[in-house]
């Protein structure tokens, strides 16, 4: 999972059938994008397309399956765009999951398709009688917070807006843990991707024991990452979506993919643990991105 790795900078760091996958699958979404992008094609766009497959997996072929495959909230592609989501740009359950899970399931034409609705701005949301237009960024917001993150930002600038948090019931009463990580949770959790000691550093693994399910850190003596207060615009059980980090993290790494473009096709992944927080006046913006793309 992106939200903790470390950014390779030499394919031979990753085990060779690491990035043999990750070549193939950069193949994959590199033919899919030539075909779908018609008489927008762009290196700019191609970086944030690649990008989007790099920060959801390991060697980006895997989805978050922890919301199983049937609900508003499953995943589906190596982007991990949800049923919600799809549904608005006409793709509905039956065509997610006809969409893949998985590396062997995955059909990366259709993937690429939809991802490329999202950031053209070819979809949109009605909400009390009004019709919203879906922008770039309003597609990052909601693949980072869903329609909860969506809603909270669209009446925003939503390339600078942040999407606030939301309220998770089974978190309530849980313990308070602060690690500094963007888009990480507030109180400690175990999640499905926690599968390293080094991801006890994020609060959303370091409820771990080692026992939840196959694979699962012991993360009992490691960093309490216990917070210094308890925010007071957070509510108790209240998980922040970090929306305006994710969207830096998501322009952090379409550039540095177009400053060495070897990044295009070869085993390496550039992710989320690059510079997270950087002005944007003085990078490239996920709205720039898809803005130079289109023009």
């Amino acid at each position: 999972n992106c939200h903790a790795c470390n950014e390779e900078r030499l394919a031979d760091e990753a085990p060779l059938a690491d990035a043999e996958r990750r070549v193939e699958m950069k193949r994959r979404i590199n033919a899919a994008y030539s075909k779908y992008c018609g008489s927008q094609c762009s290196e700019v766009e191609r970086a944030v397309v690649i990008y989007s497959a790099m920060q959801e997996s390991q060697n980006l072929d895997q989805s978050d399956t922890s919301k199983g495959d049937s609900e508003p909230a499953s995943n589906f592609c190596p982007f991990n765009n949800n049923v919600d989501f799809l549904a608005r740009v006409g793709c509905d359950l039956r065509c997610a999951q006809s969409l893949g899970q998985r590396y062997e399931d995955y059909n990366i034409d259709g993937c690429v398709k939809y991802l490329l609705l999202g950031l053209r701005g070819a979809w949109q949301v009605e909400e009390s009688g009004r019709i919203y237009p879906g922008t770039a960024c309003d597609f990052q917001n909601f693949h980072r917070g869903g329609y909860t993150g969506w809603f909270n930002a669209k009446d925003a600038d939503a390339c600078g807006a942040d999407c606030g948090y939301w309220l998770n019931p089974d978190f309530e009463g849980a313990v308070a843990c602060a690690s500094g990580n963007g888009g990480d949770a507030n109180v400690r959790a175990c999640e499905s991707w926690c599968s390293a000691e080094d991801h006890c550093s994020w609060c959303k693994c370091r409820g771990c024991d080692g026992r939840e399910f196959n694979g699962a850190p012991d993360c009992t003596l490691s960093d309490p990452l216990e917070p210094s207060g308890v925010d007071p615009d957070l509510p108790p059980g209240a998980v922040w979506l970090g929306c305006a980090t994710f969207k830096d993290a998501a322009a952090d790494g379409a550039k540095a993919i177009l400053a060495d473009t070897q990044l295009f096709d070869d085993g390496r992944r550039v992710c989320m643990h690059i510079a997270w927080v950087r002005r944007r006046r003085q990078m490239i913006g996920v709205a720039r991105v898809v803005d130079l793309a289109l023009s």
